[in-house]
This record gives structure tokens, C-alpha cells and sequence, in this order.
């Protein structure tokens, strides 16, 4: 198991950059963008300003020669995201799963957005489990 942390400031607030991160057609292009392909929508529902979304895509890695007699490099990738509802100085925190179809790996996680200035930062904790 590994316990990954990273931390963005952007100069969005905190509203604009969740519309774009719970957004399904933001998410598939942002994917796209990353050399994803396939990526699709699997599930979105509001549940009164927290959504829920399940997206997929495929992914391709370049992986070391010993890997590749275990895996393979194009995979199937399935992201659950479940955002709360803001808070009164507009805060946000999402936990999110994400599976590769087929391989015995899995990350659990958590996202927050909280204003900072006249931006927002965003904090990734992830623990990977492989």
C-alpha cells in the first residue's frame, strides 16, 4: 500500500473548479486530453447538489519489461467520484474509487476544494493498493 498526497492552487474559485471537476463532459474531455480514449459517462446523479458520478476510460502506460509479462499497457479505468454538498464558506471534499478492470489494484481517496484568496486550492489524498 502507498499513501500519495499532492496539493493545486488555482486561481478559479472554489465553485468554478468543482463545476469543472463533478461535470461529465469536463471530465471526458480533461481525460481526452491526457490521452484517454473511450472515456464515457456510466452514472451521474445530483442528489441535491452532490453528485455522484461513475465515469471509464482507457488508459495506456508504458510499462517496464518485467511488467508486461503480467500486465498489460491499455487498460480499462473506472473512477467513482461522491462530492458533499458545499459548506457555508463554500467548501467541498469528494471521496473517489478508482479501478483498473482486471488488475488487482485499487485507489481510495479523498479531493478537497476550499477557497484561498481569490482562488481555491485543492487537496489530493490517495492510498493505493496493489
Amino acid at each position: 500500500m502507498t499513501r500519495l498526497r499532492a496539493t493545486h492552487r488555482y486561481d478559479a474559485g472554489t465553485e468554478q473548479v468543482f463545476a469543472v471537476l463533478s461535470d461529465p463532459e469536463q471530465l471526458a474531455a480533461m481525460n481526452a486530453a491526457i490521452g484517454a480514449t473511450e472515456c464515457a459517462l456510466l452514472s451521474h446523479d445530483d442528489r441535491d447538489g452532490a453528485p455522484h458520478v461513475v465515469t471509464s476510460r482507457k488508459v495506456t502506460v508504458d510499462l517496464p519489461g518485467f511488467a508486461r509479462k503480467v500486465m498489460q499497457p491499455t487498460n480499462t479505468v473506472v473512477q467513482t467520484d461522491d462530492w458533499s454538498t458545499a459548506q457555508p464558506d463554500g467548501s467541498r471534499s469528494c471521496r473517489y474509487q478508482v479501478e483498473v478492470k482486471g488488475v488487482p489494484s485499487r485507489i481510495d481517496g479523498t479531493m478537497t476544494l476550499h477557497p484561498d484568496g481569490d482562488g481555491c486550492v485543492q487537496e489530493i489524498d490517495a492510498e493505493v493498493k496493489v
